[in-house]
């Protein structure tokens, strides 16, 4: 949260906020990947009053995501889509990150930040 909301606070479209949430995004869990991968993994193996807890920040996070692929449908800046279903997609794919990225391998997060954010921004050419 520390590390997004700071991204939502200018008024730029909203396709060049969500390019800065993904980089954010990327670069935290590959800077923080212990961390990410027990929220990720271990959520059911908290207590239940921790686990309200962290449910309640990880939906106020996804809702941050939410509401920008909103704006980008609104401003069509993507095609009009199911918001919810669109974002979960996005942070699934980044979030898989915890499995298979390694800091010594051939890609640096800015790398991926870029593939990831091409996938969902990018116009293809006609």
């Amino acid at each position: 949260m520390e590390a997004i909301e700071p991204k939502l606070s200018s008024n730029s479209r909203p396709d060049l906020k969500l390019k800065r949430m993904i980089e954010t995004h990327i670069t935290t869990i590959a800077e923080n990947s212990n961390e990410h991968s027990t929220m990720l993994k271990e959520l059911r193996s908290l207590s239940p009053t921790n686990q309200r807890k962290i449910i309640k920040l990880r939906d106020r996070y996804e809702a941050l995501f939410r509401e920008v692929i909103a704006d980008c449908v609104k401003r069509r800046v993507f095609r009009d889509m199911n918001v919810k279903i669109t974002t979960l997609a996005l942070l699934g794919m980044m979030n898989w990150l915890i499995h298979w990225y390694a800091p010594e391998g051939p890609m640096k997060t800015d790398e991926i930040a870029r593939i990831f954010s091409d996938l969902f921004l990018k116009r293809p050419r006609r």
